[in-house]
Parts: C-alpha cells; sequence; structure tokens
C-alpha cells in the first residue's frame, strides 16, 4: 500500500484546479472562477478527472487502513517503575485476585489500598499479562488529555481498546465537563465489554460517589475487587 505522501504526489501532478475551501465557498465570483478552470481543465485533460477519482478513492482507503492498524496496534505503555517490578514480581493476594479475573468474564478489575502496597504493580501485572490492544493511563493523564481535538480522538481509541488502566482513580481534579467525559468513555468501554482496571486507595462509598451511582452499579455487578493490604514498601527499611 502507498503512503499518503506519494498518492498526495500523484494529486499535485494532475494539476486539476483546487476548490476555493470553506474560506471561498460563500464568494460567487472565487467559485466562478474555480468552476471555469476546472472545467477547461477537464477538457484538455479528458483522462484526467477519472485519475483524479480513482487517487481519492486510494487516499480514503489508506487513512482507514491506518486507523485500523493504530487501533489493533498493542499499546501498552506500563511505566518504567512498574514495568521493573514486575521482573521480580512474586505471587501475593493481589496477584492472585488478578489471575481470577484474567481467567474469569468479568469486565472491571477494581484494585483498592493505601499508598505504596503494590495496588500499581498489580494493575501492570493484569496489563501486561492480558491480551489484546490496552493502554495504562493515570487519572490525573486521562483528565488532561481531554481538550481539542487531538483528545477527543484519544478518548475515542480508549473506549475500543481491550484493556485500559485507571491508575490512582480519586486523585485527579475534574471540572463538569471533563468529568462527563470521563465518566461517558468508561461507560462505553463498559457497553462495548471491555476490560477496565481501576486502582485507587479511596474508601467504598468515597468510590462510589465519584464513579457516579450509574456507573457504580455498573461496576459492582461485573467486578472482580482486590484488596491491597499491609505496609507501604515504599518505606524505607
Amino acid at each position: 500500500m502507498r503512503t499518503l505522501t506519494e498518492i498526495n504526489a500523484d494529486l499535485r501532478r494532475l494539476a486539476r484546479p483546487t476548490h476555493p475551501g470553506c474560506a471561498g465557498a460563500l464568494d460567487p465570483v472565487a467559485i466562478a472562477k474555480w468552476r471555469a478552470e476546472r472545467d477547461a481543465w477537464r477538457a484538455a485533460n479528458p483522462e484526467g478527472e477519472a485519475r483524479y477519482e480513482l487517487l481519492l478513492e486510494e487516499w480514503e482507503a489508506t487513512e482507514f487502513a491506518m486507523v485500523r492498524a493504530r487501533k489493533s496496534a498493542p499499546i501498552k505503555g506500563i511505566p518504567p517503575e512498574e514495568s521493573a517490578a514486575l521482573a521480580g514480581m512474586f505471587a501475593t493476594t493481589a496477584t492472585k485476585g488478578v489471575d481470577a479475573w484474567l481467567k474469569g468474564s468479568k469486565r472491571w478489575l477494581v484494585i483498592g489500598g493505601g499508598t505504596g502496597v503494590g495496588k500499581s504493580v498489580a494493575a501492570a501485572y493484569a496489563l501486561a499479562t492480558a491480551p489484546g490492544t490496552g493502554t495504562w493511563l493515570s487519572a490525573s493523564r486521562f483528565v488532561s488529555m481531554l481538550g481539542g481535538f487531538d483528545g477527543q480522538a484519544k478518548c475515542e481509541r480508549v473506549k475500543h481498546l481491550d484493556v485500559v488502566v485507571v491508575d490512582d482513580f480519586g486523585t485527579e481534579h475534574m471540572s463538569d465537563f471533563a468529568a462527563s467525559v470521563f465518566h461517558e468513555v468508561l461507560a462505553a468501554r463498559h457497553q462495548n465489554m471491555n476490560r477496565t482496571i481501576i486502582t485507587h486507595n479511596l474508601k467504598k462509598p468515597d468510590l462510589r460517589a465519584r464513579l457516579g451511582s450509574r456507573l457504580a452499579d455498573r461496576v459492582v455487578s461485573d467486578c472482580v475487587y482486590v484488596e491491597c493490604a499491609g505496609e507501604s514498601l515504599r518505606r524505607s527499611s
């Protein structure tokens, strides 16, 4: 398959007059001029219009293929600290809970516990082991990427990945708009039957309040809950 750059080069070589675009669409003089130039070009290039249409179809097919490739790419993005911890990881109550989730059909894996007790490492283990496409998002990063068209596209992709980790849920600061988009993405993942992993250090009533009653009910009815207990592993000896 050719690249968009190669296709664009062929389009330029055709030298077909370019439409004035949105800015000129309301200018009758500009539109009339373009139509006259286009008709003259067609008369001088009887095969040109058919070639032009074929190139546009090729461009569209290439763009669709690129989108499909991005959606199917196994992007996991586990942070270096958690990735390094996986090498020396040993079986714990948390990893046994993760194993049960991986073997089962529940869509949600919720990992709770205090700071530094291994929640993120357990989530990293789940993401690394689960098949299919996936990504790691801290809750704060999730919120920060919501703005603009690029953010909208990323959120749309997150809806369709096989597995997504939302780490440190409850630590992010969200506007009403950010909260609505955040919940829309998580609800869409549930509806699409994709699997989502949430880590948090909230009390269960606070977690429910943060999720919102509707989403919380969906999570509770379709999740494996793992509690990481014990002293913080980050404390120096």
